[in-house]
């Protein structure tokens, strides 16, 4: 999460502009008849950050724990279905 926060704040500064979307794969494995097959399970999951210029970084780390722990809770959704 810390570094999702520091990376959400370097792009935000770059690009100019608060609104970041960074993509994160996930194994995407969290029932148990699925740990032992074999093959590739990875889902992607968007993560949406609002940095806020004034903001300190304890606020940034606040937002990004917010918007990981929410995604991660969504991640059996597939990516083409959330994109629709």
């Amino acid at each position: 999460m810390g570094l999702h926060a520091i990376f959400s704040i370097l792009v935000a500064r770059h690009a100019g502009d608060g609104d970041v979307v960074i993509g994160m794969p996930v194994a995407n494995r969290e029932l148990p008849e699925l740990a032992p097959l074999i093959g590739l399970f990875t889902n992607t999951l968007p993560l949406r950050t609002h940095v806020r210029p004034g903001a300190s970084f304890i606020d940034q780390l606040r937002e990004s724990r917010s918007v990981m722990l929410e995604a991660v809770a969504r991640q059996h959704m597939p990516f083409f279905e959330l994109v629709e």
